[in-house]
């Protein structure tokens, strides 16, 4: 998949480096030094197969310096105008890397009681989007992180007994 953002986090949770797949899918990190990372791939409609989201690297002693990520098209809940959703749905956000505001798009089948909140790496949260019923719908939320850091922050989407969360990166 081309255009896919790829970062390298190292073990602080920090960025320490980013870039974009090529036509082809490639990708290669500029001036990346030795160490362990995790390798993450974020592309809007797809959703990473690694189990947690991304692979580790063990950049320092893996003399190919190469690792495959693997994304597959995300379950889409398709919502045709003026017709009930049936299913619960939390997408990715787009624009997403992001400076400084972002919109995070999601689907109720039912009314529920919703909270939408964003935290940092180290699990403190830093906004709360919404914490209200909501009627059955999609929904178009705008987050603006200006007054945040430049890094990868987490949304959490809970309603009723759906629980899901994406990863998203600010950068300034």
């Amino acid at each position: 998949v081309s255009g896919v953002l790829v970062l390298a986090v190292n073990i602080n949770g920090t960025v320490v480096a980013y870039t974009s797949t090529l036509n082809d899918g490639s990708y290669s990190f500029d001036n990346l030094t030795g160490g362990e990372y995790q390798i993450i791939a974020e592309a809007t409609e797809y959703e990473n197969t690694a189990e947690n989201g991304s692979v580790i690297l063990d950049y320092g002693t893996n003399s190919s310096k190469t690792k495959d990520l693997y994304l597959t098209p995300a379950s889409a809940t398709k919502v045709e105008s003026g017709s009930t959703p049936n299913s619960y749905a939390l997408f990715q956000n787009y624009p997403n890397p992001f400076n400084p505001s972002t919109t995070i798009r999601f689907i109720l089948p039912e009314k529920s009681k919703v909270s939408l909140e964003v935290y940092n790496l180290i699990g403190q949260k830093v906004a709360t989007l919404i914490n209200s019923e909501l009627n059955a719908g999609e929904y178009n939320v705008e987050f603006n992180g200006s007054n945040l850091s430049s890094g990868i922050y987490l949304y959490k989407l809970q309603a009723g007994n759906f629980t899901s969360t994406k990863k998203m990166l600010l950068i300034k």
